[in-house]
């Protein structure tokens, strides 16, 4: 039937004043209420996982650019340690995010099935409200007919017994309604609680984590700032530039460079012109 159809695809009409209705909008919020934690939840972790992660592929190009014989690599390889142990507490801190989740999931399985059970009532509601209309006009037609048809009784008599059926299967569904939700929502704080509270705890090991880094990176900047590494650092690099000028030097084009500018072995640039003006001078003066 039309009706039948209806409900299929739409699904069964809401029952007007529903005496249940509080009960009803109480579900809706605490389930939209468990979808914005689930969503803070996911938010928050994700957020604290790429700030933990983010530095970790630095330390292996962070150790072949600070070998151990450069001032301050201790210190540039104690905090990719420290930021690795920040990572590793972050990732334990995630057992209480996935606590959320799971708990959360409880709440909303148990929530749907409050739904479930509200759309069940409104169903056997509908079929009661069917049968009452069809009995009522099947009393209005028998009224108007001095003598009725048996065919018309005994549809009568087949209706009342359908409509008495649908006004206990409604009393049943009521009753399994009220159940259902009067069970998920009495203990709606303190599963609620229970949820913020393993939140807490998830920042509380991850802040406790971030000021151990935040302490160890102060002694890190200090390091790697002061003026004995940085004066150390420039030393370095000043030697590696020279080793790098006398292995230029050394080569066949480092000398040919030489003898383009007049540098001899024992002298700067310009060296060979004023000794071979000595020796002039001193030719002269023998003639």
């Amino acid at each position: 039937t039309f009706r039948k159809v209806k409900t299929k695809c739409f699904g069964p009409s809401k029952m007007p004043n529903d005496p249940l209705q509080a009960q009803r909008d109480d579900v809706m919020a605490f389930d939209s209420l468990l979808a914005s934690l689930n969503s803070t939840a996911k938010i928050v972790a994700s957020a604290v996982n790429m700030l933990a992660s983010a530095p970790l592929p630095l330390s292996e190009e962070l150790a072949k650019f600070y070998p151990q014989d450069v001032p301050g690599a201790s210190t540039v390889a104690r905090m990719c340690s420290q930021m690795k142990d920040f990572a590793n507490k972050a990732g334990q801190a995630s057992m209480h995010i996935e606590q959320i989740h799971q708990l959360i999931g409880e709440l909303s399985k148990q929530n749907a099935s409050v739904r479930e059970a509200f759309k069940a009532r409104d169903l056997a509601w509908q079929t009661q409200a069917h049968y009452n209309n069809k009995v009522d006009g099947l009393h209005d037609q028998v009224s108007r007919v001095s003598a009725a048809s048996p065919k018309v009784g005994d549809k009568l008599h087949r209706n009342l017994a359908k409509k008495l059926d649908s006004a206990q299967a409604l009393d049943l569904q009521m009753s399994q309604t009220i159940d259902l939700a009067n069970r998920a929502l009495a203990p709606k704080w303190q599963r609620t609680s229970d949820v913020l509270t393993k939140l807490c705890r998830y920042y509380i090991m991850v802040f406790e984590a971030s000021g151990v880094l935040s302490a160890e990176l102060r002694e890190v900047v200090q390091e790697l700032c002061g003026p004995k590494t940085a004066e150390a650092m420039v030393q370095r690099g000043q030697e590696l530039a020279d080793k790098a000028r006398a292995r230029i030097s050394s080569t066949q084009f480092g000398r040919g460079v030489r003898d383009k500018l007049g540098v001899g072995d024992g002298g700067g640039a310009g060296g060979g012109a004023p000794a071979a003006a000595a020796a002039a001078d001193g030719s002269g003066d023998a003639g």
